[in-house]
């Protein structure tokens, strides 16, 4: 084999190993665009949840809340007794009436 051909081989083997170093680097190049996407997706996911999140109320806000709550419900709960402790105290009134009046015993004395 002479020198030209030597060259010429050694040429054509470089030539192969840069077309396929070439389709390596256009594949890894096709994989980073794929990571860039999927990046700029989370990020975009990310800067969503951040935003919902801001307008959720703290620990302490919920607490505050809740306990308000409790007082409120507690403050209804005394109110309903004590309107139904007066009506069952009419009650009682005017059933002591009409037994008096009608002369019968409340069943219930002992």
């Amino acid at each position: 084999m002479s020198d030209t051909d030597t060259i010429l081989k050694a040429i054509s083997d470089l030539t192969q190993k840069f077309d396929r170093q070439d389709a390596k680097i256009d594949n890894l190049q096709k994989g980073q665009d794929t990571l860039t996407r999927k990046v700029d997706n989370l990020n975009s996911e990310v800067s969503h949840i951040k935003t919902a999140i801001k307008h959720l109320p703290a620990r302490g806000e919920v607490e505050e809340i809740v306990d308000t709550a409790k007082k409120e419900i507690k403050a209804d709960i005394l109110n309903l007794d004590a309107k139904f402790s007066r009506e069952l105290q009419g009650h009682k009134r005017r059933l002591t009436n009409l037994e008096e009046q009608a002369g019968i015993e409340d069943p219930n004395k002992n």
